[in-house]
């Protein structure tokens, strides 16, 4: 507990979040997508294009379903526009991109990596949701409610 905690200026419970991300969630999410995945893509590559760029041609292409030739050409106003409308979207559309992300990994180690680091996230910050099986999943079970709530309590 912290010490703001402690001595009653800030509250010592925060409730499961189900239907939001309120901001703490949410910029764990994005440093941790930030970290473990954008910030490890090539941005160079001599005869193809580079993994950012193919990044972002899936992303507008299958996620945002826009064309790919409103694709910025640079990657710091690529990953601009991809922040903006992370911390924009409704908290749902959050889940639907973390899910995209996950599902479009070809390198397990990553993938493996960045789910059990926003796992980590979502149980730090009281979600109501995990990752399992690539996908965002409710915590499923009334015991798992309980858990979470138990933890809350105690904190």
């Amino acid at each position: 507990m912290r010490f703001s905690q402690r001595i009653g200026i800030t509250p010592q419970k925060k409730e499961v979040q189900i239907e939001n991300l309120d901001t703490e969630l949410r910029n764990g999410l994005w440093n941790l997508l930030k970290m473990l995945f954008l910030d490890n893509l090539s941005t160079y590559s001599q005869y193809d294009l580079s993994d950012y760029k193919k990044f972002a041609q899936h992303v507008w292409h299958d996620f945002y379903k826009l064309p790919i030739d409103t694709i910025p050409e640079y990657k710091n106003s690529m990953e601009s526009e991809i922040r903006e409308w992370f911390f924009q979207a409704e908290w749902y559309d959050v889940y639907d991109f973390l899910e995209f992300v996950i599902r479009i990994q070809a390198n397990n180690d990553v993938k493996y990596k960045l789910i059990n680091a926003l796992n980590v996230i979502l149980e730090r910050e009281f979600s109501g949701y995990r990752i399992v099986d690539d996908c965002i999943a409710p915590i499923s079970n009334q015991l798992e409610f309980d858990e979470v709530s138990n933890a809350l309590k105690k904190n």
